[in-house]
C-alpha cells in the first residue's frame, strides 16, 4: 500500500493547486471490518464443528475525498472463530466472534484521522438449512448477525491552522484536535446461497453469493453533528468460490476467495484505474463425532473386477450297476400246544358240628365261663424251644 500511498500525496499536491477537495471543519473517523467471504452455507459433518480462520481484504484509499464523504480505517486483516452444532440432517445452528486491530487497516481515505491502539470486537449467531440431499451435492441457505463494538472518535480544526481555502487537501493532523470519542454497538448482517460438492472423501468444492452490510460515516464536514455519525446502511454482495481438505480424524483446512462488490466506502475511486482486487480466507478446524457422515460422504465404490472364466463342465456317465436281490428267509417256528388245565370246583362249606348244650349242675357252674373245648378231646400243645432245627422259627426267642 505504501506506492499508493506515495501516489496519492501526489495527486494531493496537484488537487491543491487546482483545488478540488475540502479542508472541512470537522472530520470523523472509525475502525470498522471489511466484508469478508463466507462459510455457513457448509454442511457440518458429525455432531459439531470448530473453526477459525484469517483474512485479507484488499482495500484502495480515496485520495480525493469531498465533504461528506466516509473517513474509515478499514480492517484488511480480521480474524474470526465460530462454533456450528447439527440440529438435524437439514439445520444447523451456529456461534461466532471476529476481532481485528487498528494496526491492520487502511484509511479509506487521504487526509482521515488516525485511531491508534484501537480494537474492534464481534460476535453473534447463524443458522442454516441445507437442502438436495445427495451423495455428492448439497445446497446451503445461511443468515447470521453480528454485534460489533466500534471505535469512533471526533476531530475539530484548531483556530490556529493556516487559514486554507476550503477545497484545500489538509494531511497534517496536528491541524485538529480530538474533541470527542466513544464505541457504538451497531448490527451486521449476511444472508447467503451457496452449494457444496464433494469431488473426494477427502477433498470439496464450495461456492456462493452473500448479500452483506457494512458501516459507514460522514467523514468530512463543516457543520457539528452529535456522535459518530455511523450508519450499517451500505449494501453489498460478495461472490465467493473455495475448497475444502480434509484428513482423517476429522480435521479440515479451507481456503477461498471473495470479491466485495458494491461497497463503495472501501473501493477508493478510479482516477488511476487502481481497483481492489478482492480478499483471500484461510481457515482450520474439527469436526466432533463421527468422522464420516454417511449422508454427506460419497458411497464407497466396490472394485471391479474381470468376469471369471466359465469352463464347461464334463459330464460323465453314470454305471449302473444291478441291484442283487436277497431271498427274504423267515423261520417258521411250530408253535406248542399246551393243555388247558380245567378248573375244578371247590367242594361246598360244610359246617362244623356242634355239641349239644349241656345243663348246668349247680350255681357254682352258671358263673363259670363257657369252655370252648367242652366237648372235644384238647389240643396237644408243642412247646417252643430255641433249637434252630425246629421248623418253625420264633423270631421273639432269645438266642
Amino acid at each position: 500500500m505504501s506506492h499508493r500511498f506515495l501516489l496519492g500525496l501526489l495527486v494531493a499536491s496537484f488537487a491543491a493547486s487546482v483545488g478540488c477537495t475540502p479542508a472541512t471543519q470537522f472530520r470523523r473517523a472509525a475502525v470498522v471490518p471489511t466484508p469478508g467471504g463466507e462459510t455457513i452455507t457448509n454442511p457440518v459433518r458429525g455432531r459439531a464443528e470448530l473453526s477459525g480462520s484469517v483474512s485479507y481484504t484488499d482495500t484502495n484509499t480515496d485520495i480525493l475525498p469531498a465533504v461528506n464523504d466516509p473517513a474509515l480505517h478499514a480492517t484488511n486483516t480480521l480474524f474470526s472463530g465460530q462454533a456450528r452444532f447439527k440440529l438435524s440432517e437439514i439445520a444447523t445452528l451456529g456461534f461466532h466472534g471476529l476481532y481485528s486491530h487498528s494496526t491492520f487497516s487502511t484509511p479509506t481515505a487521504l487526509g482521515t484521522p488516525p485511531m491508534e491502539d484501537e480494537s474492534i470486537i464481534g460476535v453473534g449467531p447463524s443458522f442454516s438449512l441445507h437442502f438436495l440431499n445427495t451423495s455428492r451435492v448439497r445446497l446451503g441457505l445461511g443468515v447470521a448477525i453480528t454485534g460489533v463494538s466500534v471505535p469512533w472518535s471526533v476531530w475539530e480544526r484548531r483556530s490556529t491552522a493556516p487559514p486554507e481555502p476550503e477545497e484545500f487537501i489538509d494531511i497534517d493532523a496536528s491541524n485538529y484536535d480530538k474533541i470527542e470519542e466513544g464505541r457504538d454497538l451497531l448490527l451486521l448482517g449476511r444472508l447467503s446461497f451457496g452449494i457444496n460438492v464433494i469431488l473426494h472423501r477427502y477433498v470439496e468444492m464450495f461456492g456462493g453469493l452473500s448479500v452483506q452490510n457494512s458501516f459507514k460515516n460522514i467523514g468530512f464536514d463543516n457543520q457539528e453533528r452529535e456522535g459518530s455519525t455511523l450508519d450499517a446502511r451500505s449494501l453489498g454482495v460478495v461472490p465467493y468460490l473455495g475448497v475444502t481438505a480434509r484428513v482423517p480424524g476429522g480435521f479440515f483446512m479451507q481456503a477461498q476467495y471473495y470479491y466485495p462488490m458494491g461497497f463503495s466506502q472501501f473501493r477508493g475511486n478510479d482516477i488511476l484505474g487502481v481497483t481492489s482486487w478482492g480478499g483471500l480466507q484461510f481457515g482450520i478446524g474439527v469436526n466432533l463425532g463421527s468422522d464420516e457422515d454417511p449422508r454427506h460422504a460419497p458411497p464407497v465404490r466396490e472394485p471391479q473386477y474381470a468376469p471369471e472364466q466359465q469352463y464347461p463342465q464334463q459330464q460323465y456317465p453314470q454305471q449302473q450297476y444291478p441291484q442283487q436281490q436277497y431271498p427274504q428267509q423267515q423261520q417258521q417256528y411250530p408253535q406248542q400246544q399246551y393243555p388247558q388245565q380245567q378248573q375244578v370246583a371247590p367242594p361246598p362249606y360244610a359246617p362244623a358240628p356242634q355239641a349239644p348244650p349241656t345243663q348246668p349242675s349247680s350255681d357254682a357252674d352258671l358263673n363259670a365261663p363257657a369252655d370252648p373245648y367242652a366237648g372235644e378231646e384238647a389240643p396237644e400243645l408243642t412247646p417252643i424251644s430255641n433249637d434252630d432245627t425246629n421248623d418253625v422259627h420264633n423270631p421273639f426267642a432269645t438266642p
